[in-house]
């Protein structure tokens, strides 16, 4: 072929009709433009990125002698799968995940997602995705989440175990694709329902918190940005993850219960706050089998001035700020992993963090990944936060001081049929544990 080819006929064959206006929109070919092959097939790849292939193939022929067509055939999925996965991991204990995915069913150019993780404990998601416009650029989504969780939780700087901790999110999003193998922007309406309470009463577990009950009910708008270009979900060699987003509150009501007779309940609305988060994540082959990762995260929440008839959110917003802890990534809008911390072990208002590692590839599909992750945390206002943010003098295990919080350690893990398996050890500073985490197959996370 020659270097650059001009189309005189492009046929579509084995697409529905259903999914032809994403695939026209997707490999963007044109008639009498110049083109190469590589137009062509970065095309089909972006294509192939709907999901919605096993395989897209085509061929060239020539008509009237002298004019070039070619013909792009589609190996369409079925429109509707089910799915299952088993998992099991050192927080959540073991689960099975059932998925069933639907495309094209309740709308052209949409897909529906109906997964359950029937686990010790359980979660939920249904997500709802259309796309739309001239080259289906733009998507809508919504999204149900719940999980019924068994948290450690710190009040004041102790712990506490068999706190069950539910919760219902709710999130509605409008996007834009910037490129639509790569990134997009766009803008979200999040609710978020959860509810706190001890497993067991105070008088059979003394370690229990004093509050006996705790709800927060919070509405939040938000403006987005995300890039992905890693070349695998698992494992990934090279590339990049960013992510950007402002989040302004709407409605933050809370109630809390107390154990103690001597403490009346409190009900009513926080004073209102601003997020902002930003994410970055760089992964680069340095060598034949080592891949090096550089990773930064700053996650702030600025607190508007407290009024007299408001309950103050930095004494009541729990369930609303940011979750450190875990290997594995977990599902949720305030959820970071952080290697060293239990899942959702650290709750904070301020968190800035870096994180070096490098994934040595031993052979086959076994992986050594040491890595090193130190971060700066504050529980109270930004104001508080910053000013000692690079001199933290407190201990993250108290809760209250901006602190340092220091892990180093390194994980084994193999690519198997059932999904990652990874055996991670790490030290954190503080406490001067040395913690253990095992995981195997798919979780149900982002």
């Amino acid at each position: 072929m020659p270097s650059e080819i001009i189309l005189d006929t492009i046929v579509y064959k084995k697409i529905s009709p259903e999914n032809l206006a994403l695939v026209l929109g997707r490999i963007n070919l044109k008639t009498h433009v110049k083109y190469t092959t590589q137009d062509l097939i970065a095309g089909i790849n972006r294509a192939m990125g709907t999901n919605l292939f096993d395989e897209i193939t085509y061929n060239y022929f020539v008509k009237d002698d002298n004019k070039l067509g070619v013909t792009i055939f589609g190996h369409e999925r079925a429109k509707n799968q089910l799915n299952t996965s088993v998992h099991y991991d050192t927080y959540r204990g073991v689960g099975i995940i059932f998925n069933y995915t639907a495309r094209n069913v309740l709308a052209r150019a949409s897909r529906l997602l109906v997964t359950i993780d029937i686990a010790e404990q359980p979660k939920a998601r249904i997500n709802y995705q259309k796309n739309f416009g001239g080259n289906r650029d733009w998507w809508w989504s919504s999204e149900l989440y719940g999980a019924l969780l068994r948290q450690e939780i710190f009040f004041n700087g102790k712990a506490s175990d068999n706190v069950l901790y539910n919760s219902v999110e709710f999130t509605n999003e409008i996007n834009r694709n910037i490129n639509s193998l790569k990134s997009y922007f766009g803008y979200g309406l999040h609710y978020q329902y959860s509810n706190l309470k001890p497993k067991y009463d105070r008088e059979y577990n003394p370690n229990s918190p004093n509050i006996s009950n705790y709800n927060l009910n919070t509405i939040e708008i938000n403006a987005h940005y995300a890039y992905n270009d890693m070349d695998k979900v698992f494992f990934a060699e090279n590339g990049t993850i960013m992510k950007a987003n402002i989040t302004r509150s709407l409605l933050t009501n809370v109630y809390t219960s107390f154990n103690d007779p001597e403490h009346s309940s409190i009900s009513g609305a926080t004073n209102g706050y601003t997020k902002f988060g930003f994410s970055y994540q760089k992964r680069a082959l340095l060598r034949k089998k080592i891949t090096g990762i550089v990773g930064f995260d700053s996650y702030f929440i600025f607190e508007d001035k407290y009024k007299d008839d408001q309950i103050p959110y930095s004494d009541f917003g729990y369930a609303s700020k940011y979750f450190l802890g875990g290997i594995i990534p977990s599902s949720g809008s305030n959820r970071f992993s952080f290697p060293g911390l239990h899942e959702d072990e650290l709750n904070v208002s301020q968190y800035m963090g870096l994180k070096l590692a490098s994934q040595i590839n031993l052979m086959g599909k076994i992986y050594l990944t040491p890595h090193f992750n130190i971060a700066t945390v504050g529980f109270e206002s930004f104001d508080k936060y910053i000013n000692k943010a690079f001199s933290p003098k407190g201990k993250w295990d108290d809760g209250f001081d901006p602190s340092l919080v220091i892990s180093g350690g390194a994980a084994i893990s193999y690519q198997s049929i059932l999904g990652p398996i990874h055996f991670d050890t790490s030290w954190i500073n503080n406490i001067d544990k040395v913690r253990l985490f095992f995981s195997v197959g798919l979780s149900l996370n982002p």
